[in-house]
């Protein structure tokens, strides 16, 4: 749970970050967001000739009680104090809407490893209150397959990030974090006529829809019981078919360590941890029309009834 403060809150409220139930996780305090203006941000001595990692990461701060990314060109700043769980940031002069649409989500990765958690570089979608992962490289087809689910009446949990962990009775569960859709233009399916105007990601080549202001697709702060993972391969011919917990652990932690700053060695593991939950599948390109089918098989599938074939 994240609670917002600072001048700049209400025009960068998040799109994620949601609320969830609050008896979760009831020895942690909630944490706090402080954004700063830009006055404020300039009073602040920002690093200067330190160890920079991927994402503005900031190796020095480890082991501080203090975990840093900075990004000089963009004037941005984000950092935790891990031990009260308040948080700094200022997201630049001007914030590009590939961050709007998954906010702080370097503090979203830190306060789910510290509760436990591990967010997972990959979309989901649940029906039933049964959710499955859905992984895979760029243009792999997730974002169609998600949309096309969405169409038979399956919730969306998220397109690009999803948490992973147990919920209060120990259940491993899946929990939506960002409200927002990516889509390339030309794609093979309509965008839904209740979705509103896209924002475009000059970086990325997509549009951004932000789904959080009342779309009947999205449940804020929606969760599912994790039932399944799919990964999917275009490189791939044929359907769905089991593979091995390790096998699907070379193909999504990889990913998913190298979008996130610091904390690696617990991603790893947690990510590891939440394939071994439940069944694990990879396919080439799934029929739309039969996703729906597909996917429900899948999700009713149980771990000690799925062979996995050798070499897979």
């Amino acid at each position: 749970m994240v609670e917002l403060a600072g001048s700049d809150s209400d025009d960068l409220a998040p799109a994620g970050l949601f609320d969830h139930d609050p008896e979760w996780r009831p020895s942690h305090p909630p944490a706090r967001s402080i954004s700063l203006s830009a006055a404020e941000f300039a009073e602040i001595p920002t690093p200067r000739d330190v160890r920079m990692a991927a994402y503005g990461a900031i190796l020095e701060s480890v082991g501080t009680g203090w975990l840093i990314v900075h990004n000089p060109e963009a004037r941005s700043l984000l950092a935790l104090n891990t031990e009260t769980r308040v948080a700094l940031n200022f997201g630049g002069d001007r914030v590009a809407p590939r961050q709007r649409a998954e906010y702080c989500r370097p503090l979203l990765h830190w306060l789910a490893i510290l509760d436990g958690n591990v967010v997972v570089h990959a979309g989901a979608v649940a029906h039933g209150g049964r959710g499955i992962l859905i992984a895979g490289a760029g243009n792999a087809g997730k974002s169609t397959l998600t949309r096309a689910l969405l169409r038979e009446g399956f919730d969306f949990l998220g397109d690009n990030v999803v948490e992973v962990g147990p919920d209060p009775a120990g259940v491993p569960t899946l929990f939506g974090a960002y409200p927002t859709f990516k889509v390339r233009p030309g794609g093979v399916l309509p965008i839904p006529g209740d979705w509103p105007e896209p924002e475009w990601d000059s970086e990325a080549g997509k549009d951004i829809y932000f789904l959080g202001g009342g779309s009947r697709l999205v449940n804020n702060g929606s969760e599912a019981l994790l039932a399944a993972s799919l990964i999917l391969d275009e490189r791939l011919i044929g359907g769905p078919r089991p593979i091995s917990r390790g096998s699907a652990f070379f193909k999504v932690a990889p990913n998913t360590v190298a979008q996130f700053p610091f904390f690696e060695q617990e991603a790893l593991a947690r990510t590891g941890a939440a394939l071994g939950f439940a069944p694990v599948f990879e396919s080439g390109r799934i029929p739309l029309d039969s996703a729906g089918q597909w996917l429900e098989e899948l999700m009713s599938a149980s771990i000690d009834d799925v062979e996995v074939p050798r070499g897979h």
